[in-house]
């Protein structure tokens, strides 16, 4: 029975480990915009970060995640009473219900994300499995009628087995203060004002007729989609980067569109007063030739993942645009390279930039929403805001 014990501690152990990580995921999500780090990426498939935007990361406005930290805890809590208990089958039973609970939400929540989502959370599968793993390790401690009448036995108020029962009453209040711990940590007080102030400053804002007919470097489209996003955005932009992960996610949950417009802040592309010369322009110009062979949007993210890695010569950069070409899959290299040459391709990105500067934009990224400016665009929960307001507007 000790080495069941010892299992069920590192079963645990690690499901509290993992969980504590999802939701401060989830909190950096949420409140600081953070994304793209999660060491649970994988791909666009297997990403906790998407399944972390979506709807469904959340019951009653506390994050799965801390609901599955609190329990663990409270799991482990009770382990180390049994362990140290004369009379076991005391705790056993609680440890009992509770693991069958954990067990039984796993199944929905794995049901949701077959059913509901076009992701998965690899560490929630992982978390999954452990949940069964501890059902199956209290299983055999004893016949499945005895563990039965364990669990009986925790509700019947004379019986001692009940005071042990009270512990697991701790799993909510452990999720409810451990939330508004999180709360303060990432000073999220006036952050659903925040919000609300940015959601009104756009419904007041005038649409841009300037975008209707405009031409975007590289599109995403979305079958009547009723949410469109623009963004004007600088490939050497650091906010811009983060902004790109955002929509990744966003267009992942969403029903919506995105257009993306290059505004390289050199005096390359456009006539601006500035002393940067080239970079941001070619990026600009390797996206919308890779897009020729519909590789736009992963020279995109090619280029923003390696943000800061290329070297300051032009020549060099085109040298990596190589490597590129084998990552995202381009056939016709030397269509690429003639591409980025071209005239048509100059013009193509200069008309980017008059139209960013005819709006008299001033900086990266900016972001419209069905072609009215959305200040703090770039942040999750904006989106998800202004997209909820949209939707019932034209409901």
């Amino acid at each position: 029975m000790n080495k069941k014990n010892y299992l069920l501690a590192f079963f645990f152990a690690l499901s509290i480990c993992l969980h504590a990580y999802l939701a401060n995921n989830y909190y950096q999500l949420k409140y600081q915009g953070i994304t793209g780090e999660s060491a649970c990426n994988i791909s666009n498939y297997l990403n906790c970060d998407a399944v972390t935007a979506s709807d469904y990361s959340s019951f009653l406005n506390i994050p799965v995640a801390l609901w599955g930290f609190s329990l663990n805890l409270v799991l482990f809590i009770l382990l180390i009473g049994l362990m140290m208990a004369d009379q076991p089958k005391k705790w056993l039973g609680s440890l009992q219900l509770l693991s069958a609970i954990s067990a039984l939400g796993s199944v929905v929540m794995l049901a949701i994300s077959f059913l509901f989502m076009s992701t998965l959370c690899p560490f929630c599968l992982i978390l999954h499995v452990l949940a069964f793993l501890q059902l199956l390790v209290l299983w055999t401690y004893e016949k499945p009628a005895q563990m039965l009448g364990n669990i009986k036995e925790i509700f019947n108020f004379k019986s001692p087995a009940y005071s042990i029962f009270v512990i697991v009453l701790l799993c909510p209040l452990i999720a409810v203060m451990g939330h508004q711990n999180r709360l303060v940590r990432f000073n999220a007080k006036n952050f659903a004002p925040q919000v609300k102030a940015l959601v009104e400053d756009w419904q007041l804002r005038p649409e841009q007729p300037l975008l209707k007919d405009a031409k975007p470097l590289i599109a995403w489209p979305a079958a009547k989609a009723k949410f469109e996003i623009v963004e004007f955005a600088d490939f050497f932009c650091h906010h811009c980067k983060n902004a790109s992960a955002v929509f990744k996610l966003f267009l992942r949950n969403y029903d919506a569109s995105l257009k993306f417009f290059a505004f390289p802040l050199d005096r390359t592309c456009n006539s601006l007063d500035s002393q940067v010369t080239g970079p941001s322009c070619l990026m600009a110009k390797a996206v919308y030739c890779a897009n020729a062979e519909d590789k736009g949007w992963e020279a995109h993210d090619w280029i923003f993942q390696r943000q800061g890695q290329f070297p300051n010569s032009i020549e060099e950069i085109k040298e990596r645009f190589n490597e590129m070409g084998q990552t995202v899959g381009l056939k016709n290299m030397e269509g690429f390279k003639a591409c980025l040459e071209a005239e048509e391709t100059h013009k193509a990105v200069v008309q980017n930039s008059l139209l960013a500067q005819e709006l008299k934009l001033t900086g990266t990224p900016t972001i419209f929403v069905n072609g009215k400016l959305l200040r703090g665009g770039q942040q999750l929960e904006v989106l998800k805001a202004v997209y909820s307001s949209t939707i019932g507007v034209d409901k």
